[in-house]
């Protein structure tokens, strides 16, 4: 007998999947696609790629239908095709059964395809609440990643936005009770409250429009991160704003301000600036304590809020100095410029005192800063606070005191310029000279004023020329050598001077000036 052939491996034997997978044409990929759901998990790659390559809407809704029975390989490769490329196959998933919708919405959610959002939302009022629930979840997955004023945000605000209009409102045709819409959709439109939303704040306009209660309840609990996250942007929105600074409100009570500055920038927006500057009770507004544990970024954002509320100045003034003494440096700046707007205004020493004690705490920018800010502070103000700059050990401050104390020199100089004799002049100049920064101070005030007397003018066009030789060796101030060189110099400073005044030109030969 002939020996017989042993029978191949069926590992080895070509499948018919595999078969098929080699055949071109429509038939052989509508019979592809129909064995995906039965085939062995060993043949899903060799299938998956083949209808991918061949490109076939049949073939490509298949793979969306069966995807939860692929293998981890194979659905690895459905959820790598490229964005778009599987955009109609999920849009007839939603209306192919409770798998495919729940596919698609896996697709979704974990390709980030913002731009089939629309559909998530139109999921959320699905029959089945479970479809409903997880459509609801994929859309708050969405809008919770989605970047402040990216263009994921704002298509994702174009989708949630017209359903959150007509909360509330009949249904299409008359068909059954109002349209209430999935929590969900509150959710995301709260997440997304960042982006403008014309649409919804014309529907809000309207009292009894239905979306508004729950969303007060929700503002005014702050209870969440969405809600949380919304209250700044809803300041704007006219109907929800109460509810907004109520929700701020506990918000700095019970959790200080956390999550409430997603959007730094929207404390300068102008309607949340003004719906801050016009709260009832500012206090409120604020933590009852200095929040050290917040983030860097919420503690300066807290400075700003400050800077916004319209609190009584002693309320303003304890944060300021509590935020001067913030381990963080963008937190020391954001204050001192508050310090700097208080000095224009009404002056609270305390919180020159706090600006003068960061000068000299150590040698950061903020400090150096802070050096600048108590040095430009009104002279009977600063006067004190003086001696703690001139101590410190960062030679910038020092020279911030320096230079307060220089331009004080000159300034007084310069006052009683037209009352000293030219031996006095002499001895005042010498003085300012002789401190460091003296003469700079001087020089940049050296410019007289377009009203100036001849008199006033005479004695700075000697004082130019005296500055023209080196400190310590200066003329008396009665004579003046080389006065047009004097006045030259004094000219490139007055802007529109033109030619000296009559009583002002003189002979190129030294002449005397009269005192």
């Amino acid at each position: 007998m002939r020996p017989r052939t042993p029978a191949a491996d069926p590992a080895e034997r070509p499948t018919a999947a595999a078969l098929l997978a080699a055949t071109p044409g429509p038939a052989a990929s509508a019979a592809l696609a129909a064995a995906l759901p039965t085939a062995a998990t060993r043949e899903h790659e060799a299938m998956v790629a083949a209808l991918l390559r061949r490109g076939e809407g049949g073939g490509r809704l298949a793979l969306v239908r069966h995807l939860h029975r692929l293998g981890p390989r194979a659905a690895e490769r459905v959820y790598a095709v490229p964005d778009h490329a599987l955009d109609a196959a999920v849009r007839r998933a939603f209306g192919a059964g409770t798998d495919a919708t729940r596919n698609a919405l896996r697709l979704i959610a974990e390709r980030r395809l913002c731009h089939l959002a629309y559909l998530v939302v139109d999921a959320t009022s699905l029959p089945r609440p479970d479809l409903a629930d997880e459509a609801a979840a994929v859309l708050v997955s969405l809008a919770g990643d989605a970047a402040p004023g990216s263009t994921e945000a704002a298509t994702l605000a174009a989708a949630v936005d017209p359903a959150v209009a007509a909360w509330g409102r009949p249904a299409p045709r008359g068909a059954g009770g109002p349209v209430e819409g999935h929590g969900g959709l509150l959710t995301a439109f709260l997440l997304l409250a960042g982006e403008p939303s014309p649409l919804c704040e014309a529907a809000f306009a309207e009292p009894s429009h239905g979306a508004l209660p729950p969303l007060r309840r929700r503002v005014a609990a702050a209870g969440g991160a969405a809600e949380r996250g919304a209250l700044l942007p809803l300041l704007a929105v006219e109907p929800l704003r109460s509810a907004a600074l109520a929700g701020l409100a506990r918000a700095a009570r019970e959790r200080p301000l956390r999550g409430v500055f997603p959007q730094p920038a929207l404390l300068s927006e102008p309607a949340v600036a003004a719906a801050l500057a016009a709260a009832a009770e500012p206090g409120s507004l604020c933590p009852r304590a200095w929040p050290a544990e917040a983030s860097p970024t919420e503690r300066r954002c807290l400075v700003d809020l400050v800077a916004a509320l319209p609190l009584p100045p002693a309320t303003r003034s304890r944060w300021v100095a509590l935020a001067l003494a913030d381990p963080e440096p963008a937190v020391r700046a954001a204050a001192l410029k508050l310090v700097v707007r208080d000095l224009a205004e009404a002056g609270d020493p305390a919180l020159l005192a706090a600006a003068a004690a960061l000068a000299a705490s150590a040698a950061t920018p903020e400090a150096r800063l802070a050096a600048r800010v108590v040095a430009a502070a009104p002279e009977a103000r600063r006067g004190p606070h003086l001696a703690a700059l001139h101590a410190a050990a960062d030679p910038a401050v020092r020279a911030a005191a320096e230079d307060a104390e220089a331009a004080e020199a000159a300034q007084r100089l310069l006052a009683e310029l037209d009352r000293l004799d030219g031996p006095a002049r002499a001895r005042a100049l010498a003085d300012c000279r002789a401190r460091p920064g003296g003469e700079r101070a001087l020089r940049a005030r050296l410019a007289p004023a377009a009203d100036a007397t001849p008199a006033r003018r005479r004695a700075l066009v000697a004082l130019a020329a005296a500055m023209r030789t080196p400190a310590g060796s200066a003329p008396p101030l009665g004579r003046v050598e080389a006065a047009d060189e004097a006045w030259a110099a004094l000219e490139a400073r007055l802007p529109d001077a033109g030619d000296p005044p009559p009583a002002l030109r003189l002979p190129r030969m030294p002449g005397a000036l009269a005192s």
